[in-house]
């Protein structure tokens, strides 16, 4: 398949994808539970460690790491504007991203298998843009499209290690940042592996 060819269809369902988003643009979409993240990521900029609260013993552990410290970088950066408005940006881009990175895969895996790319590429395109919970959760303020990136990015680099163009050391570090981003990603990473 044409790269252009395939360049339109990624653009192409990364637009229906950014018009599911949009049916989310309302703050109210955002989930409670990001604020613990960013509660921590405050404490945490403060000296108070990674916890809820400084002044009290953990009462739990930080599930997403990896998220947790990227909001740590956007708080800093921009004390006065509530944590959730970049949480959002961000998470409608990597959205967005892997979009772009599964149409890629499955255009490559496709061909590889005689089926249509172009075909392959905007199946997979047009179902991450027709999933209203993928985008519900991308403006949510969690860590859920990053988690999504990752693993979509790992799939890829393991799929382009195996048919020998590059290591599979890109993969490894992607399935390792899939486990500091969620819990989850080690099973993930260890399902993949196996």
């Amino acid at each position: 398949m044409r790269p252009a060819r395939l360049r339109w269809i990624g653009a192409g369902a990364a637009a229906l994808t950014a018009l599911e988003l949009l049916r989310f643009r309302d703050i109210g979409w955002a989930v409670d539970d990001a604020w613990i993240s960013f509660r921590t990521a405050r404490t945490w900029l403060g000296g108070g460690g990674l916890s809820f609260d400084a002044s009290r013993p953990p009462v739990e552990g930080v599930t997403n790491l990896l998220w947790t410290l990227l909001s740590a970088s956007w708080i800093a950066a921009l004390p006065e504007l509530d944590p959730i408005v970049p949480a959002r940006i961000l998470g409608a881009l990597l959205l967005l991203a892997t979009t772009l990175i599964t149409c890629r895969l499955a255009a490559r895996i496709a061909a590889r298998a005689g089926a249509d790319p172009a075909l392959a590429a905007a199946a997979a395109g047009g179902l991450i843009a027709a999933d209203g919970t993928l985008a519900y959760y991308a403006v949510s303020g969690l860590e859920t499209p990053l988690w999504g990136l990752l693993f979509a990015a790992a799939l890829d680099r393991m799929d382009r290690a195996a048919q020998g163009e590059g290591s599979g050391a890109a993969a490894g570090l992607l399935l390792g940042l899939l486990a500091a981003t969620r819990p989850e990603g080690v099973l993930a990473g260890g399902l993949l592996i196996g």
